[in-house]
């Protein structure tokens, strides 16, 4: 079944002489660069190729009304299937871009050939297609943008765009005077409100996933399961059998402040996507986003606004093992903070799950840790079977809590805690005798004690 996209549709729109067509392309350069899928239109939208370009556009006899009438209609056939499954449908785009948009032919009806009695159709036509998330009208000084092309008088020139105020008033705009900077600098103005659109259509698509646990709140913009188990993987039988029915809640996010601070950091970092899965923690202090494009493509956006420097963190641990031999680790693609809030950007990793892992490959990695950063040791922190990925190599997710330093049976501990149905006794002790011969003889009392749980006092010595 064809849906529309989550790519917002921008209008560029202006009198000639204002420089759509210079801005729009350094836009889409820009927004290309940075990774962003942008597909870009003109006022029919065909794609990028076009007729010829009108050089006299009021040279023309307007048509009569009957005439007008068949062509507006015509016409809105066009936009209506393109707003389905054409260039304004948005699928598979991050941004849709077209300049002069549908309300042209309201601004400036002799450019169109129409009728005078024909605009108010061309207004109510309007509805068939897909309403604009934002309107960009580019502008400035009238005399100036009419001595740019003679195509245009000065009195049209304040008249189209006092009208392109009228008709756009009320609705998402943005004003960008094109005579007072260059076109790079008005691109990039432009470029930064078209991420602010993204961000709000993206909070705005994100709905509550009901049947997912209390404890976490799961928001989606799609209700496939294939998504929501980027950002959630139930451990129980119950919650797996309950995902498989699992629907969004109408009525958006409610609010969801995890689900707003997601969309933005998406937007600001340029991040392309087709669906977004985000679940909260139950702190409701961060989020994990996974950012999917079809048909195989992830990434994972985590966003934490506690201002404890949890992110900071996992990105030192992340590059310290970057270089690990029996295990892999997310690649950082990106990492900001500032204002208190920290966002980091992750390749995704794939694989069986960890309760899958052999003994052998298990037992590797947890050396591996033991011995790294120079030999004072690595902690993952929260070395739960699910994460861990198996596949060609054992992948580990999840650093928020690592210590750049060893705490003694800290990880194995933890993978025994939580695997599913617990380890067997005889499985359990051999698992702990090969531990201590791997890790550094210093360490091994201390790992013991914990993982034997002969002292307690062991575990309150060695917190994070």
């Amino acid at each position: 079944m064809i849906r529309r996209g989550l790519a917002p549709l921008i209008v560029f729109a202006g009198p000639d002489g204002a420089g759509k067509s210079a801005v729009v392309v350094e836009v889409a350069r820009v927004l290309t660069a940075s990774g962003i899928r942008v597909s870009h239109t003109h006022f029919i939208p065909r794609g990028v190729r076009q007729g010829k370009p009108v050089t006299n556009p009021h040279d023309a006899e307007a048509r009569g009304m009957v005439s007008s009438s068949l062509a507006l209609v015509r016409r809105a056939a066009l936009y209506a299937l393109a707003s389905v499954n054409g260039v304004l449908s948005g699928i598979r785009a991050d941004v849709v871009i077209q300049e002069r948009g549908w309300l042209d032919q309201v601004v400036d009806p002799k450019r169109y050939r129409l009728h005078p009695s024909a605009v108010p159709i061309a207004r109510a036509l309007a509805r068939v297609s897909r309403r604009p998330d934002a309107h960009i009208l580019l502008g400035g000084d009238a005399e100036t943008i009419a001595s740019r092309k003679d195509e245009l008088s000065l009195s049209e020139v304040a008249r189209q765009l006092d009208a392109w105020r009228t008709v756009t008033s009320g609705a998402p705009r943005i004003e960008i005077s094109t005579t007072a900077q260059s076109v790079d600098a008005s691109a990039r103005i432009a470029a930064d409100y078209i991420r602010s659109v993204r961000a709000r259509r993206l909070s705005d698509a994100l709905a509550r996933i009901a049947g997912s646990p209390r404890r976490v709140s799961l928001h989606s913009t799609s209700r496939s399961g294939r998504i929501t188990s980027l950002v959630y993987r139930p451990t129980s039988v119950l919650r797996r059998v309950t995902r498989l029915f699992q629907w969004r809640v109408p009525g958006g996010n409610h609010g969801s402040e995890a689900c707003a601070r997601v969309a933005t950091a998406i937007s600001d970092l340029d991040i392309p996507f087709d669906d977004v899965a985000v679940i909260e923690s139950p702190s409701r202090s961060h989020a994990v986003a996974a950012a999917f494009v079809y048909p195989d493509q992830s990434s994972f956006v985590k966003v934490d606004w506690r201002a404890d420097r949890a992110l900071e963190r996992e990105a030192t641990a992340l590059r310290q093992v970057e270089e690990s031999r029996t295990f892999a680790a997310p690649r950082i693609l990106q990492f900001r903070t500032g204002g208190g809030v920290e966002v980091l950007h992750l390749e995704a990793l794939h694989g069986a799950g960890g309760d899958t892992i052999d003994d052998e490959r298990l037992l590797s990695v947890l050396a591996e840790l033991a011995h790294a950063n120079g030999g004072s040791g690595i902690t993952h922190g929260d070395f739960a079977y699910w994460n861990i990925f198996v596949g060609e190599r054992v992948g580990l997710i999840d650093w928020e809590e690592a210590a750049t330093r060893l705490i003694p049976g800290q990880d194995l501990h933890r993978f025994i805690e939580t695997y599913p149905g617990g380890i067997a006794p005889g499985r359990r002790a051999r698992l702990v005798a090969s531990y201590l011969e791997r890790i550094p003889s210093e360490h091994a009392p201390a790992a013991r004690a914990l993982l034997t749980g002969s002292v307690s006092q062991a575990t309150r010595s060695f917190q994070l």
